[in-house]
């Protein structure tokens, strides 16, 4: 479908194109006299940015110079993509190429994320601006960059009439301006116009679309990315702040923790009337600093009085447990700031006897705490107690005689001292980090300024993470009257919540969903401009592979009439497909039309397809053959109504064939009937002859006994050998026959007492051979105790046979026989030669033998009769074998 657009005169264009360039131009005239009008429009709409109104006045330019300067329009397009590019690079990179404020500083922030940044879509706009003056010979590419800026930019200004802002918007990033919007609507309008001047065809959207949503895809794509990237962002700053909140936390409870210790000392200091060393300590200890106050250094007690009264101060502390003690360092006032005591002494002895008013910080926090009956922090100090001489504090508490002290002067009376802890700045904080997993690391500093000289600790334990440094946090505190500076920032060890990874999926992703989205509406564009001639050929091709296949298929509704059918289904009724499509089965085959109905209601009431249906038809014009057909239904809805397709086979030579088989398969069942019968008879009847020849030739060699040279015994000693064998392969062939002929009688057998008639049997064998048969417990089993005793007797028989010829020791056989509720095993082990395991399948087949019949004599026959019995019971036959070790036979009957 086309959609025609009349063309205008070049002077519409250069209109157009002027529009534009003089927007931009009236823009730039407005930021440099400071026309917030002219910038913005309205105070709450974004305003239009300098580099916005500088790539308007270079793409009207390019509009102006299309039609004589053909070369400087391109330039003009390469200058408006390039900004638009850098742009938008900035925004996708999270980067700061300069362009911004390139020419303007920035004054308006009215929904502006960058200062002087154009908006993300406005970048995109140039792009498709720039680009189009570059292509603008090329009618497919012009078309598609066209029709992308108009969207992008009239669903900005449907965004403002509407009160949209996600239309001219993208999260927090800066907005498009009504007037950009209303200017790139202008510009496209200029450039579709100038494109249908040069090409005389009509525009088809068809041929633009696969671009147009490649342009949406990604403009979406960036939506996205952007959206995920802030949400990701959000994660890992929250998760930041939930670690620094933590840090903070600690810090607090030990201040609170140090609050507490210190409240107790002032109430134990003025519960008691002197406090001496001793009993400070012993206070101190039930303390236990070490466990319940982490960080301190330890307790101590800082008492206040003037100069005049020094010595007999010192000499009391010297009284008191403390011989050493001396006042330092000497100070020029008059009162006198004197720590008595402080425990653990061991590690704070030059604290003792320092007067802490010899220092301004000190000082100062001291009087603080006493006018105002707050326990204080002092500033930054450093501690005489600290070798290294880094940074610490004091936390005084002031003790009163007397509570509930309004007035300064008040306090001052009633003043005793100061409980006090001192802090070395390290010990407090060093292990703060690891109760986070050191993910954050932090500084703190005296006071609101974040500089060298007022830095109490910092963290250097861990490395510091670059990628996540735009974390930083800095964050003040009041803590005992004092205001710390608190500022965190990740480490190397710093494990975000947000996957930073994702926003890079889903810009991955949205790029191959363009690249399909695009090549989907490519394959619908070329698919939707065919032409009717070229869809026509398509049908005829379909209808060709409808008509070739091999098979017979007709459409049918509910109502039994004939939608569609193939060539091999008209043929098959006597006519063309024009004879029956469209016409009903009731009146083609009113005979059986009620059966066929009926059964094509079944299968589309039932819903389920009706699969190999064999059935007789009689082809017009021939014979009556079989056919089988599927049928399955189908609905186009409630309102469209039901119905079928039906697919039938010629299945006749088929049939012909199996009906063939089967009548074969009697004759083979006959003949090998017969031929079993015959084996039967022949095997039965050639007993008898053969034991006469035996038996006579024996008779001949006794008569003759003395009168035959050793070369005549010896034939007539082969003739009697060979007779016997004879008889033997035949006794055996019998057995083997005479198998498929017996009923399968089972019966209890007592297994003890068919063993003791194996043993009978073989006694010969047995006592030549010294063999060693061994059982014990046999169970009584149902089964047939004439089958049971041939495979009992072949087992054992062979296990005496097949011994190693050097061997000394007799054969040993052991029988065992299990019955459970589901099977009958039965085993024979022996200790002969042993199978080879390339032999164990060869050696259930008849006439089948592995050792020469001059070693080891027998019919080969056997093992195969085992066999056979065992298939006619359904059990199964196995053999584990190892050569000259042994072999085990186990024969399994399941029990029905």
């Amino acid at each position: 479908m086309s959609h025609a657009v009349k063309l205008t005169s070049i002077n519409n264009i250069k209109a157009l194109g002027g529009f534009v360039c003089f927007l931009g131009a009236l823009v730039i005239v407005g930021w440099h006299t400071n026309n917030k009008t002219l910038i913005q429009v309205l105070p709450v709409f974004a305003p239009m940015q300098y580099n916005t109104a500088f790539g308007f006045f270079f793409s009207g330019l390019g509009v102006l110079l299309l039609e004589r300067y053909f070369s400087a329009s391109r330039i003009c397009g390469v200058i408006v993509a390039v900004l638009g590019f850098l742009t938008l690079l900035q925004y996708v990179f999270l980067i700061d190429l300069g362009v911004d404020q390139l020419l303007m500083d920035a004054s308006i922030m009215t929904k502006v994320s960058h200062p002087g940044r154009m908006a993300p879509n406005t970048a995109c706009c140039f792009i498709l601006s720039g680009l189009a003056l570059l292509f603008s010979r090329n009618s497919t590419v012009i078309f598609s960059l066209i029709a992308s800026l108009f969207m992008l930019s009239g669903l900005a200004f449907v965004g403002y009439i509407i009160g949209a802002e996600g239309l001219y918007g993208f999260g927090a990033l800066t907005r498009m301006a009504i007037h950009t919007a209303i200017g790139f609507v202008i510009l496209s309008l200029s450039l579709f116009f100038w494109q249908k001047k040069l090409d005389k065809t009509d525009f088809d959207i068809w041929e633009v679309l696969p671009f147009v949503v490649a342009v949406c895809c990604l403009v979406m794509t960036f939506l996205v990315w952007h959206g995920v990237s802030e949400s990701v962002s959000y994660q890992n700053k929250k998760h930041f702040e939930s670690i620094t909140t933590q840090n903070l936390n600690v810090i607090e409870k030990r201040f609170a923790l140090y609050e507490q210790a210190l409240r107790g000392a002032t109430g134990f200091v003025k519960g008691s009337n002197k406090v001496s060393r001793r009993e400070w300590r012993d206070y101190v200890d039930a303390l236990n600093v070490g466990k319940h106050l982490p960080g301190t250094n330890g307790v101590g007690f800082i008492d206040l009085l003037q100069d005049d009264a020094l010595p007999k101060y010192l000499k009391e502390a010297r009284s008191d447990g403390f011989p050493n003690f001396v006042n330092h360092p000497k100070t020029k006032y008059k009162d006198k700031f004197i720590i008595k005591y402080i425990e653990p002494a061991n590690i704070n002895l030059p604290a003792v006897g320092l007067d802490i008013g010899f220092e301004k910080n000190r000082r100062e926090a001291a009087e603080h705490a006493r006018d105002t009956g707050k326990i204080t922090l002092t500033r930054r100090i450093t501690l005489v107690q600290d070798n290294q001489k880094l940074f610490g504090f004091l936390l005084l508490a002031p003790v009163y005689e007397k509570s509930n002290l309004t007035t300064v002067e008040e306090r001052r009376k009633t003043f005793i001292g100061w409980a006090y802890s001192p802090f070395m700045a390290r010990k407090f904080m060093s292990d703060i980090g690891g109760l986070t997993d050191n993910q954050v690391s932090f500084a703190v500093y005296d006071g609101k300024n974040v500089d060298q000289e007022n830095l109490i600790y910092e963290d250097k334990s861990a490395l510091p993470n670059e990628r996540f440094d735009h974390l930083y946090l800095k964050k003040e505190i009041k803590v005992d009257e004092r205001i710390w500076t608190i500022v965190w920032r990740p480490t190397a060890s710093f494990v975000p919540k947000g996957d930073t990874k994702l926003p890079g999926v889903f810009l991955i992703a949205g790029f191959i969903v363009t690249i399909i989205l695009s090549g989907l509406f490519y394959l619908i564009s070329m698919l939707y401009g065919k032409s009717a001639r070229d869809l026509e050929k398509q049908r005829e091709e379909l209808q060709l592979i409808f008509d070739t296949v091999p098979v017979r298929i007709w459409h049918k509704d509910d109502k039994n009439n004939i939608l569609r059918l193939n060539k091999k289904a008209a043929e098959s009724m006597g006519g063309s497909v024009e004879d029956f499509e469209g016409g009903s089965v009731y009146s083609l085959f009113p005979k059986m039309a009620a059966k066929y109905h009926q059964d094509d209601l079944d299968v589309i009431h039932a819903g389920k397809p009706l699969l190999g249906i064999v059935e007789k038809y009689t082809p017009a014009g021939q014979e009556a053959g079989w056919s089988l057909t599927d049928k399955v239904p189908y609905s186009l809805g409630a309102d469209k109504g039901k119905g079928l397709l039906v697919v039938s086979q010629d299945i006749t030579q088929q049939k012909l064939a199996e009906k063939r088989l089967e009548k074969l398969v009697d004759q083979l069942s006959h003949a090998n009937t017969e031929l079993e019968r015959f084996a039967y008879l022949a095997s039965h009847d050639l007993q008898e002859p053969m034991r006469m020849v035996s038996n006579f030739t024996r008779i001949l060699k006794e008569r003759l006994e003395g009168k035959l040279d050793d070369e005549q015994k010896e034939w007539i000693d082969i003739v009697v050998n060979s007779s016997s064998k004879m008889q033997g392969l035949i006794t055996d062939l019998l057995s083997y026959s005479r198998i498929d002929h017996d009923t399968i009688n089972v019966e209890a057998v007592d297994c003890e007492d068919l063993m003791k008639n194996v043993e009978d049997t073989l006694s010969h064998q047995i006592n030549q051979s010294q063999a060693v048969i061994v059982y014990e417990d046999l169970p009584t089993i149902q089964a047939n105790p004439v089958h049971l005793n041939q495979i009992l007797q072949n087992l054992i028989s062979n296990a005496i046979k097949y011994q190693p010829k050097e061997r000394k020791d007799p054969p040993r056989i052991v029988v065992s026989i299990k019955k459970t509720k589901k099977k009958t095993v039965i085993s024979v082990e022996d200790n002969g030669i042993g199978i080879k395991k390339e032999y164990k399948a060869q050696i259930f087949e008849p006439f089948k033998r592995l050792n020469s019949i001059s070693d080891y004599k027998g019919t080969g026959v056997g093992l195969a009769i085992v066999k056979k019995i065992v298939d006619k019971y359904g059990g199964s036959i196995s053999v584990e074998s190892t050569p000259d070790v042994g072999s085990v036979f186990t024969v399994t009957f399941h029990q029905k």
